[in-house]
């Protein structure tokens, strides 16, 4: 997402954007992060509720798009990308225990 964001040149662009659906991940954010985070200790490809038109996450799809998208704008934020490619899983899951913590009414995407 974060690419294709790139390539149209629009931070804020998802293509699932219809019928309000951005702006409700974006009020939901807090409520997203806690969600996906304390979920992510029984998730599996069969229970997951975040990934995919298929499912839904409170009657929306697609939310961990959004979700993964939040997070990559803010680990870009911080370290260039050339130097989060290399991250090992041990970092990426510090940064989203960090992300997680963010409260913030903001989108990261407006930082």
């Amino acid at each position: 997402m974060y690419f294709e964001q790139s390539l149209v040149g629009n931070a804020n662009y998802y293509h699932q954007d219809k019928d309000g659906w951005k702006m409700w991940c974006d009020d939901h954010l807090q409520q997203i992060k806690a969600d996906f985070d304390d979920d992510m200790k029984t998730m599996t490809f069969a229970n997951q509720r975040y990934f995919g038109d298929w499912v839904a996450y409170h009657g929306h799809c697609d939310v961990g798009y959004y979700l993964g998208c939040q997070f990559v704008h803010y680990i870009l934020s911080k370290y260039r990308f050339d130097e989060s490619i290399c991250f090992d899983i041990d970092m990426v899951k510090k940064l989203f225990k960090e992300f997680v913590r963010i409260l913030s009414g903001d989108t990261l995407t407006d930082l």
